[in-house]
């Protein structure tokens, strides 16, 4: 039984993974860029929520899955933050009705507005996780002896 677990295993991370390469067709001809965020999976449930918390307080539009998080950058532009081969992943995708040579510069202009994110929403996850230091108390003054 325990071959048949990691096998469907397997096959979840590899069908989780290829979604974020086969953005391209289902944008239409989009142009995609994917950076690699260092993270460890484990955490996912919780990042997402994070990275979701961060961009609709940031004002974008949000939609929240349950293995990624979609943010529209603007009408022309998204970021998908996702997990990909054992990693999280971060896709930018710009839709064709980009000039060619506006591309380059919308992909980078995303990507770090999602690099933005991803750090305000780690930073805010990992204040959240740290346990609470006890607050030194004021000790009583020491009694005078004669």
């Amino acid at each position: 039984m325990k071959s048949l677990c990691t096998l469907f295993g397997f096959l979840r991370s590899a069908i989780l993974a290829s979604g974020l390469f086969l953005l391209p067709l289902a944008t239409g001809c989009a142009t995609t860029k994917i950076v690699h965020l260092n993270l460890d999976i484990t955490t996912a449930p919780a990042t997402f929520a994070a990275v979701a918390h961060t961009a609709d307080a940031m004002g974008y539009q949000v939609t929240h899955l349950a293995t990624a998080v979609n943010v529209r950058y603007d009408t022309q532009t998204w970021i998908y933050f996702g997990l990909s081969d054992h990693n999280y992943s971060m896709a930018i995708v710009v839709d064709n009705d980009v000039a060619t040579e506006q591309i380059s510069a919308r992909i980078e202009e995303a990507k770090a507005k999602g690099e933005a994110i991803w750090a305000r929403a780690v930073a805010t996850r990992q204040q959240s996780t740290q346990p609470l230091l006890p607050t030194p108390s004021a000790s009583p003054a020491p009694s005078p002896t004669s």
